[in-house]
């Protein structure tokens, strides 16, 4: 079963809307790799950047995001 990511993004990254210029005081992480990392097999929601970035913000100050770069 494959699921469909609403949230695939215009640059093909599978993420949530984020704009392109960094917000002032967010600190950004890549996570690049493969099908895994790009997680189409789960709902977004169970991806490993989106867990992380959750796991992040719950430990510190809502300012670090994690970007998807997974590719198939």
């Amino acid at each position: 079963r494959v699921f469909v990511s609403p949230r695939q993004r215009p640059e093909g990254r599978r993420d949530r809307e984020r704009s392109w210029e960094k917000p002032p005081g967010t600190k950004r992480i890549l996570v690049l790799g493969d099908s895994f990392v790009e997680a189409v097999q789960v709902p977004f929601e169970q991806s490993f950047p989106h867990l992380l970035e959750n796991s992040l913000a719950a430990s510190q100050p809502p300012s670090i995001e994690v970007l998807n770069g997974g590719v198939s």
